[in-house]
Parts: structure tokens; C-alpha cells; sequence
């Protein structure tokens, strides 16, 4: 089975948020070898790798093609980087999955927003 399947497969078979989580976190850990994970202010994950900080929100059993859903993720990405006081640009990327309880063989969405906000 291909990493790519391996990844998919695990992302279906997750039963909570926590899940999804850990199965990313491990998947960008074997990409990042030097990866430091933290959970500040009890975020789903800050992922920092030479110039990489990747924070990380992620939704489950939510429908990420809800405009309400897109924006209550990335209100709570921007929420978790403001905590961080940074003042310097910050690239973010937001990933979530949104597989059904009963549809457990599919991802019906998973979206990957990328932009830079810069505090001052």
C-alpha cells in the first residue's frame, strides 16, 4: 500500500479530532524529521522545522463546505497565532478533513488554505 493510501485509510478510520491530529502530526514528522510539535493554548498543533511553522486546526465529522465551518476554522487558526505575540510574517496553512461517520471508505473534503498574516 502506497504512503498516500496508507494516509487516506488512516484519516477514515479515525473516531475523533484527537485521531486526525496524531495522524497528521505523524505523517508531517516523517517528512520533517527535525520537526518540533507543540500544542500551545491548546491548539491542534504548532509544527516548527527550520523556517516551517505550521499551526494546525482541524475539524472532524464538520462539513469544511459550509462557509460557516471554512471561516470558524481559520477565526480559530488567526485566534491561536495572535497568542503567539509574532511580529514578523507568519506563511499559515489551515488543513482539515471532514470524513462522515457512515461514509468511512471517502474524505468528502479536505482543503489546505495557505496565506501570510503579519502582526505588528
Amino acid at each position: 500500500m502506497s504512503r498516500k493510501n496508507k494516509f487516506i485509510e488512516n484519516i477514515n478510520l479515525a473516531k475523533v479530532e484527537k485521531d486526525l491530529e496524531l495522524i497528521y502530526k505523524s505523517e508531517l514528522c516523517y517528512y520533517y524529521k527535525d520537526a518540533k510539535i507543540s500544542n500551545p493554548y491548546n491548539s491542534d498543533g504548532l509544527i516548527e522545522s527550520g523556517k516551517l511553522k505550521l499551526i494546525m486546526e482541524l475539524k472532524y465529522d464538520k462539513n469544511l463546505q459550509e462557509k460557516s465551518v471554512q471561516c470558524e476554522t481559520l477565526i480559530q487558526a488567526l485566534y491561536y497565532i495572535s497568542k503567539q505575540n509574532l511580529s514578523t510574517s507568519l506563511p499559515i496553512s489551515v488543513t482539515g478533513s471532514d470524513p462522515p461517520p457512515n461514509k468511512r471508505n471517502h474524505i468528502s473534503k479536505i482543503i489546505i488554505i495557505k496565506f501570510t498574516v503579519t502582526f505588528q
